[in-house]
Formats: structure tokens, C-alpha cells, sequence
């Protein structure tokens, strides 16, 4: 019964640190599985922010994923902001999530996120709050 234990566990945690992402054909599991992805990283960046940071922090990613001189994934635009996921996000990670997902965007477009205490470029700062900073 121990060794059926430690397997589950091992199968939940390797469940939650890499899922799995959904068959290209099933268009609701897909945006389920990019909203979960993406509830990771707002979680691993924004663990002391308001709601508002929160969604612009899914928004970053999702208009970096959009715009032609970033990749287009999730992942890939997360790391390059030195975003790590966390295996478990919030529930308020999960519905800002949900909100950057289905279009919300607080920051009106930003593509960069910086610390306040960094030297974001004023002039092109679109949405400050939580201490974050997002740019165009």
C-alpha cells in the first residue's frame, strides 16, 4: 500500500510541474491547458499582487506570445521575463488568468514587465501597480 502511495504522489506531482497539454483537435481543452499554464507563471511572478498585476502579468505573456518578435509560447515567454511557474497557482492566479485569457488586458498591450525598483523606461510605461511595471 506504501509503494501504491508514493506512486500516486510521484504521478500527481509530475501531473502538476509538467502538464500535459490537450489534443490540437479538442479547442476547449486547449484553452483549459493554456489557461492552466499560464495560471503557473502568474502565480510564480505575482504571489503578493493585486488582481490587476495579476491579469497584467497573463497579459504580458499572452501579447508576447501574439506579437511576431517573441515566441509563441507560453513557456518560452515566461522564462524570458524570469517568470518561474509555480505547480500550484492560486485560486486568484487561476482567475487572473482566466480574465487575461479571455481578453482582459490592464496594461493596454505591454510587451515588457519590470520591477518599479528597476529602471523601467517611463515613457513607456502603460500600467504600474504591486510594485510591477509593464511596458510597450
Amino acid at each position: 500500500m506504501r509503494k501504491l502511495s508514493s506512486i500516486l504522489a510521484a504521478a500527481v506531482l509530475a501531473a502538476l510541474l509538467f502538464p500535459v497539454t490537450a489534443c490540437a483537435a479538442d479547442a476547449d481543452a486547449d484553452a483549459y491547458s493554456d489557461e492552466a499554464l499560464l495560471a503557473s507563471y502568474i502565480g510564480g511572478c505575482g504571489y503578493a499582487a493585486s488582481l490587476p498585476a495579476m491579469v497584467g502579468v497573463g497579459a504580458v505573456i499572452l501579447n508576447r506570445c501574439r506579437d511576431a518578435s517573441f515566441p509563441d509560447s507560453i513557456p518560452s515567454n515566461g522564462a524570458s521575463l524570469m517568470i518561474f511557474p509555480t505547480p500550484t497557482p492560486s485560486p486568484m492566479a487561476k482567475y487572473a488568468a482566466r480574465l487575461a485569457t479571455a481578453g482582459l488586458d490592464p496594461t493596454s498591450g505591454a510587451l515588457f514587465l519590470f520591477r518599479e525598483e528597476e529602471n523601467a523606461p517611463a515613457s513607456r510605461v502603460t500600467f504600474s501597480d504591486s510594485g510591477l511595471a509593464f511596458a510597450k
